[in-house]
This record gives structure tokens, sequence and C-alpha cells, in this order.
């Protein structure tokens, strides 16, 4: 596994490129909700659960991710700090932040170039 440390001490390791399929096929259903709610769940709440997965909502399909670096471990406000290029605004940890604005600020000030791994990464 190939690690890049940032002259600020933050780890990051390399992803290779990899491609999965994501999605549900009609035949995992029965699969996914058995796991959601172990093999002895009331009937009753099983079917309920069964309706909330339409059947094309999930449909399966290819996705391709490209190499990207991902931090070995969460990057705090203070060491992304010491990784900017210019001074950052201090908006403290973004867990205690009200809004999805506050978030989006606190995203925008990352250095760099960083941000948060997409959903398929």
């Amino acid at each position: 596994m190939l690690e890049v440390l940032h002259v600020s001490g933050h780890a990051f390791v390399a992803i290779g490129r990899a491609s999965f399929e994501r999605g549900l096929r009609v035949n995992e259903r029965e699969a996914l909700v058995t796991a959601m709610m172990g093999p002895d769940a009331d009937p009753d709440k099983r079917r309920f659960v069964e309706r909330q997965l339409p059947r094309k909502a999930l449909p399966p399909e290819q996705v391709e991710v490209p190499a990207f670096l991902l931090g070995r471990e969460p990057l705090p406000f203070a060491r992304a700090t010491t990784m900017a290029t210019s001074t950052l605004q201090d908006l403290g940890w973004p867990e205690a932040l009200g809004d999805d604005n506050d978030w989006q600020s606190f995203l925008t000030r990352l250095p760099d170039g960083l941000r948060r791994p997409t959903e398929d990464e």
C-alpha cells in the first residue's frame, strides 16, 4: 500500500482504480430484509420493511471509481489549517456546525483541493 505523508504530518493512502456493481437485484431483496431484521422478525413488520424497498429504486449499475488519495485518519480542523496555503477562518469542529450552509462553508475552505470522499469512493 502506497502512503503519502503531507508536510503537516497528515498521512494519505493511495486507493487504486476499481469498479463495482452498486444497487439491488430483485432476488437480493429478501436477503437484505433478513439481514436488517433477523430471521425471526414479526411477519407484519417484515412486510412493512419489504414495502419500503421499491422494486426499481435500486437498479444494479456498474460504477467506475478512479484512483484517489484518502486520509489514513479523519482530518481535524486544526491540522487542516496547518496544510493550508492561506489562512482559514476557524470554524471549529464541523460536527458542531448548525446547518448545510455552515458545512458547505467549511468544505470550501479545505486547503489544496482536499474534499470529502464521494459515496462511491
